[in-house]
């Protein structure tokens, strides 16, 4: 997790685990990948993953000042849902919204404490932040059950019913079921 005043005169890249988290706090500058230049301003957020060339150029009258996080995401949390639908884009650029700015702020904070339990708050706003990010790149996704398409039958008729359970079921039978 960073803050920094954006200045990168070469393009890179990142490892096949890495994704690097970018949100323009203020300013604007140019954007430039292998397949296209895009213009950042404030509140567009972008990711980079494995092996996406980019560099960033500060518009110098007004230079950009970014919020920047970089994740390595293991083998295993890959097979979680969100990590999966998370990391099916390896470059993204789009507006932020305000529950994902106020995500970035909070980590930015807890990074720079030296508070007790700090890794496990990061670890929990991490997951947070990649639900957020994934529904942006997601938006028509409205069911749950849609995210299910990976589940066996049985699963799924679990999940069902949990969330049936979930509901005051005082009123429902056997023949409801």
């Amino acid at each position: 997790v960073g803050s920094e005043m954006c200045i990168r005169d070469r393009m890179h890249s990142h490892t096949k685990d890495g994704y690097e988290l970018h949100l323009i706090d203020d300013g604007k500058g140019i954007l430039d990948t292998e397949n296209g230049r895009y213009d950042l301003s404030k509140n567009i957020l972008y990711i980079t993953g494995p092996n996406v060339l980019h560099k960033q150029t500060p518009d110098f009258a007004d230079p950009m000042h970014e919020l920047c996080i970089y994740l390595e995401i293991p083998k295993s949390k890959k097979s979680d849902r969100a990590f999966e639908l998370f990391t099916s884009r390896p470059f993204w650029i789009g507006k932020s919204n305000a529950a994902i700015r106020h995500i970035f702020k909070i980590m930015l904070e807890e990074n720079n404490s030296d508070e007790f339990l700090k890794e496990s708050i990061l670890s929990s706003l991490t997951i947070r932040l990649i639900v957020e990010i994934t529904r942006l790149y997601y938006p028509t996704e409205t069911s749950p059950v849609d995210l299910l398409t990976s589940s066996d039958l049985n699963e799924s008729r679990s999940w069902i019913l949990d969330q049936l359970l979930l509901e005051d079921c005082s009123n429902v039978t056997l023949e409801d079921f």
